[in-house]
């Protein structure tokens, strides 16, 4: 009775070290494969704010967003995309900024696109069979280090929608 009852104590152990690894492992791998998909109905719409509050990004990362716009009423559309600063946490010097929408890109500091109210416009063609996906990816280069410990960002980006 006490071997029945030890063995089946030591599966136990094992079972929730076995599960305690599986959800570590879980968690690390998940805040690496950070991907957000946003959908913005034109009509219904036309301005959408992005809030960016606190991202959380370490050397070597990238964190992807696609933002998916549909339309009823085909047509010409204007998009643009304006980044404003809500509080500085020094993070935004660190942080790189690529936008793509079709063939049209930029890559840049996210500090110099907060900094000078920059906008950008996107022209395209949008209909009701298909949706336009835009995408923003932040990241940090490898080689950044330590010297972003401790910093944050936190800014906004607004998304406005205009027919051409």
């Amino acid at each position: 009775m006490r071997r029945r009852t030890l063995r089946i104590l030591i599966l136990a152990l094992c079972i929730y070290a076995l599960v305690g690894i599986i959800a570590f492992l879980f968690i690390a791998i998940a805040h690496d494969d950070y991907r957000k998909e946003i959908t913005i109905e034109v009509n219904d719409t036309p301005s959408a704010v992005l809030d960016m509050s606190w991202l959380d990004i370490n050397p070597g990362e990238s964190f992807e967003y696609v933002v998916n716009l549909k339309c009823r009423a085909n047509g010409d559309y204007s998009v643009n995309f304006s980044f404003g600063e809500n509080t500085r946490g020094g993070l935004e010097d660190f942080v790189e900024v690529e936008l793509e929408c079709g063939e049209i890109s930029y890559n840049g500091d996210l500090s110099a696109l907060i900094d000078t109210d920059r906008s950008f416009t996107f022209d395209c063609y949008l209909s009701g069979e298909s949706e336009t996906k835009i995408l923003i990816r932040y990241s940090m280069p490898y080689e950044v280090g330590n010297d972003a410990q401790g910093t944050f960002a936190d800014f906004s980006v607004l998304l406005t929608t205009s027919k051409g």
